[in-house]
């Protein structure tokens, strides 16, 4: 009798070592999923980081060719009158 009861505590015991195993398995499933996805995300804000750098370094050329066209056509406008 007392020989069963250790039996099937081992038996429970066992089988919660595998409940475990098998939560232990879908987390750790689920960290190396949001790992990925977060290394992902992370490329794609570098990019778009860079991009924005890029654009406005763009614009302030875009700029500064507006401002000396509009000074030299300032320029030009009073000797054609």
């Amino acid at each position: 009798m007392v020989n069963q009861q250790y039996v099937d505590r081992l038996d429970e015991r066992k089988q919660e070592l595998e409940r475990l195993r098998l939560f232990w398995s879908n987390t750790l499933n689920a960290l190396n999923k949001n790992k990925k996805k977060l290394n992902s995300v992370t490329t794609e804000l570098d990019r778009i980081k860079a991009d924005i750098v890029a654009k406005h370094e763009l614009l302030k050329e875009i700029d500064d060719e507006t401002k000396t066209v509009e000074e030299v056509s300032a320029s030009i406008s009073p000797l054609s009158k």
